[in-house]
């Protein structure tokens, strides 16, 4: 730590007790050139170390907002001895492609992917992607999260907020987990509210299922149950066998 930098101690003279630091400069911890950091609480498990970057940077392979939060967690077996949790994005971050779950059928017919992400996007790491009970493991790398107040993301034409994308170590989407409409649209003849539930399957589950949109109404006057309704995702057409 440079000279001149700002130290708090949990334990007076003990420097390993530090809980936060803010430095006159950039320095660097992992990969990443910071200006501060707040250290976890000993008493916290699976607590991360909360750090503000020297400016925007690209970390593992996504541009990071430099005014925003990072995390990291120390880990011994990284070569800088710190992992990448998450951070929220700066412009210029996309993902693309389809599931490599799919069908070869599906994917015959599909047309590129391309998702442009806005800025404020959380990226969260899942190094070892999600487990499941029978001991597999998805391929979900990275959990992308259009979640803040007023943030929207256009995906199949779609306006979406509140959506959350499971990504592969490619940045290749696998599903959508969940969304909802961010405002009124018209889709495969029928009308959606701004508020409908928005998925897509996880094709680790249903690799032959075409590619589709899965839309959750409300529950409606005298009844306690909400609506499924499925379109076939790129032309909107009604799925009435998945009803």
């Amino acid at each position: 730590m440079p000279s001149g930098t700002e130290l708090e101690l949990s334990v007076w003279g003990d420097p390993d007790s530090v809980s936060w630091a803010r430095f006159p400069e950039a320095v660097k911890i992992g990969n990443a050139l910071v200006l501060s950091f707040e250290r976890p609480r000993p008493d916290l498990q699976n607590s991360s170390w909360k750090l503000h970057l020297a400016g925007d940077a690209t970390l593992e392979g996504w541009q990071c907002d430099g005014n925003q939060v990072l995390e990291m967690e120390q880990d011994p077996m990284e070569m800088n001895g710190f992992r990448f949790v998450s951070c929220f994005l700066a412009k210029g971050n996309q993902i693309t492609g389809w599931s490599p779950y799919a069908a070869a059928a599906n994917m015959s017919t599909a047309p590129d992917f391309v998702l442009e992400l806005p800025a404020g996007t959380l990226v969260q790491s899942r190094p070892a992607g999600t487990l499941y009970t029978n001991g597999e493991r998805d391929q979900d790398r990275w959990m992308v999260r259009v979640e803040a107040e007023g943030l929207q993301v256009r995906a199949w034409n779609l306006p979406l907020e509140r959506a959350y994308f499971s990504v592969d170590k490619n940045k290749d989407l696998l599903y959508l987990s969940q969304a909802r409409l961010a405002q009124e649209i018209q889709f495969g003849g029928l009308t959606y509210l701004a508020g409908t539930r928005v998925s897509t399957p996880n094709y680790r589950f249903y690799p032959q299922w075409p590619l589709l949109l899965k839309m959750v109404l409300p529950a409606g006057e005298g009844s306690d149950h909400s609506k499924e309704q499925f379109h076939e995702l790129l032309s909107g057409q009604i799925l009435d066998d998945f009803h």
